[in-house]
Parts: C-alpha cells; sequence; structure tokens
C-alpha cells in the first residue's frame, strides 16, 4: 500500500506513554513504525514522554521527515521514576498530560483528517475522550496481556474498562493469537482484531553465520527484571564456568547480579541497537527464560534474524514467535525449574554442537518469513480502514 490510498492526507496521531530514548521493546516497535511511516511520507505526530523509567532525557520538541514528536516533561519536571509498584498511581499523571497535549494538537489542527494511535491502556483513556470530543477514530495497539496490567487487582473494574476503550475503537492490533482471544472473550468484535508480529530493521538481519564447534557465548538482552529471568541466567552463569553470559539492559536487578555475578557474568548495560545487533551476531544463544506472560519479546525476533538461536519459556507469546527449528521452548515453570531445563538443553549441546548448528541454519530463512517489515502493510491496512468508515 503507497501514499495514494490515502487520499485524505491524513495525520497519524501516536499516543504512548513510552518512546524513545527509553528503551524496550515497544519503544522499539514505535521507532520502527514512524520510520516505515516516513518512508511512505505519511504525516505523523508523536505525543509522548520523556523516558518515564530512567534518566534519559530526549529533546522535547523533535522532527525528522514526515514525523514530529513531543516529549512532555514527566510529571511537571519530577523525578519520579516509572517502575511496576508506581505505574498504577502514577497513572493519573501519564492520562491527564497526554490529553493536554493531544487536545492541544488536535484542537489547532481540526480541520485535517486525524486517526489516532493509541498504544497501551492509559492511551487509549485518552483516545476514547478525543474520539467523543472531536469525533475522531482511533486504533489501539496493546502490548501485553490482560493480566499484566495493574488494574487486573480489580478484575471486573479492568473487564469493563478494556470493553468500553476497544468497543469504541475502530480497530485494535495485537502481537498473538493469544492476546486476540483474550478480547474476543471479552465480547471484542473479532473482525476489529488484527494479529501482527513486530518486524526487524536491516540492522537485525545478519548472514553468513558461522557453524560452531563448540559453546561459548549466551547472550541476554531486556530489561533487567526478576520476571524476565534475571536470575535464571545467574544460576545458569554459575553452573557453567567456561561460557560467558552478557547481559545487555538495566533495571532493578542490575545492583543484584553486580553483587552476586560470577567472574563469566558480563554486564554490559543499555546499548544502542546496532551494538546489540553485532552482539546477538556473536553469541552462540540467546536466552528468553520469561517467568510470566510475556506478550511479545522483540528480543526473540531480533536473535534469530542475527542467526542466534533462542532458548525460551512456554510464556505469552514467545511461542508464537518462534519453534524448535530455530531455538528451544522449555515450560519455565519456576526459576529452578528453568534453570534445569535450560542446563539440560546446554549439556547436549556441548556434547553435540550439531544440534546449535542445525538452528544456526534454519534462522535465516525464518526471519525473513517472519520478521520482514512488509509486516508493516496490516498496520497500514488499519489506518485506511479507519479513514474508510
Amino acid at each position: 500500500m503507497s501514499k495514494s490510498a490515502f487520499d485524505a492526507q491524513p495525520i497519524i496521531v501516536i499516543l504512548t506513554p513510552f518512546f524513545y530514548p527509553n528503551r524496550g521493546g515497544v519503544e522499539t516497535c514505535l521507532i520502527n513504525l514512524v520510520e516505515e511511516l516516513c518512508k511512505v511520507k505519511i504525516k505523523t505526530q508523536v505525543i509522548t514522554f520523556q523516558p518515564l523509567s530512567s534518566n534519559d532525557t530526549g529533546l522535547n520538541y523533535e522532527r525528522f521527515g514526515y514525523v514530529n514528536i513531543i516529549r512532555q516533561n514527566k510529571f511537571n519536571g519530577s523525578n519520579v521514576v516509572w517502575s511496576e509498584k508506581s505505574a498504577l498511581n502514577l497513572s493519573f499523571y501519564v492520562i491527564k498530560d497526554l490529553l493536554v497535549n493531544s487536545v492541544n494538537f488536535v484542537y489547532k489542527n481540526r480541520k485535517s483528517n486525524i486517526i489516532i494511535h493509541a498504544h497501551g491502556v492509559q492511551a487509549s483513556i485518552v483516545a476514547l475522550f478525543l474520539k467523543i470530543i472531536f469525533r475522531l477514530k482511533y486504533i489501539v495497539s496493546i502490548h501485553a496481556h490482560i493480566e499484566e496490567y495493574h488494574l487486573n487487582h480489580f478484575r471486573f473494574v479492568s473487564n469493563v474498562l478494556y470493553q468500553i476503550l476497544l468497543k469504541n475503537s475502530d480497530s485494535i492490533l495485537v502481537n498473538t493469537s493469544k492476546m486476540k482471544n483474550e478480547f474476543i472473550n471479552l465480547g471484542v468484535d473479532p473482525t476489529k482484531v488484527v494479529t501482527h508480529v513486530q518486524w526487524n530493521t536491516q540492522d537485525f538481519f545478519k548472514q553468513n553465520k558461522k557453524q560452531k564447534n563448540s559453546l561459548t557465548k549466551i547472550i541476554f538482552v531486556g530489561r533487567l527484571l526478576r520476571e524476565k529471568g534475571t536470575r535464571v541466567v545467574l544460576k545458569l552463569a554459575q553452573s557453567f564456568p567456561d561460557i560467558t553470559f552478557t547481559v545487555v539492559g538495566n533495571g532493578i536487578e542490575y545492583s543484584f547480579l553486580q553483587e552476586f555475578g560470577t567472574p563469566n557474568l558480563r554486564l554490559a548495560g543499555a546499548l544502542d541497537p546496532g551494538v546489540i545487533a553485532n552482539l546477538y551476531f556473536e553469541n552462540d544463544i540467546c536466552l528468553v527464560p520469561s517467568l510470566y506472560e510475556d506478550a511479545y519479546p522483540r528480543v526473540v525476533t531480533e536473535a534469530i534474524g542475527c542467526q542466534t538461536p533462542v532458548i525460551g519459556t512456554l510464556r505469552g507469546g514467545i511461542p508464537e514467535a518462534m519453534d524448535e527449528s530455530v531455538g528451544w521452548l522449555v515450560k519455565g515453570a519456576t526459576e529452578e525449574n528453568a534453570a534445569e531445563e535450560i542446563s539440560s538443553i546446554l549439556n547436549r549441546i556441548l556434547s553435540d554442537p550439531e544440534e546449535l548448528n542445525f538452528r544456526i541454519q534454519n534462522c535465516e530463512a525464518w526471519a525473513q518469513e517472519h520478521y520482514s517489515n512488509k509486516i508493516f502493510r496490516k498496520t497500514l491496512d488499519s489506518y485506511l480502514k479507519a479513514i474508510k468508515k
């Protein structure tokens, strides 16, 4: 689909609490989205915050190509950092500031054909207000399973909120069929829910990885949270002293890993995508030992795109992002179980590297088939359908 399909010359307004230079899978997905929109010359306005879960800062106002970005200072300049415990209490401020900035932008551009693309629950609440006030169309992208949202402590209220937000939307984009079924079970029209995975940029497509004679390097990339499996990585590093384990990312577990880490556990901190892509390629295996319903870890697509097989748990969207032709899937019911199951795989590979080489050979074709930017066309289709309604 090309720009010519958008005869009404729309402006896509992306509402999101999280955006670059905040780091994470959702943030990377959003950067890829606005870059693709820029390539097809669609005007895009991003309304977001300065990084909420780190002390990084970006420009308050930024422009490149057809994309404009407004970054609100977090909570009127406070130093509060978003965390799992603070998210529910801080949601009021997120909704308020997103609403103020988006109403201001929409009013100034009220004669334009505007489509709202809301990412997450807080942004979807704002999108619903904009629909009521300005009669705008809005699309929702959900990046987590229902049970992962904090309103799940009040399940009835949470379900009612979801029903209101999603039933009033024009389209809903989710990463997995499991997420789609969750929303259909809430009574959402199945024709509104579009399943599409995240795509890789060219940085995360590597070729000609050499076959391995031994297993020496393993990488973990992600937010350093216990539920992401950081303690599993530590247990494995303790059990396999001859393998170097590289941990990329920041988070509340960083200090724990620093204090109790082993000589073969390397903490690399947060790195730029290009550096991470090279690290994937240099390592033999990528670990994704999530201990919760991880909606769709982008790490899986990136590692496989760099011809690095993945060991992941049967949680959330991980089994939909890969199969055992390009990695291994374990139950991972607990930290101990996950460490034991992964240890068994590593011992097999140490005895017979061909188990690893078989998967390395399959990664390139799998990535080209499942993670290329042709997936972006589904998002464009959703915008076009919203315009035509």
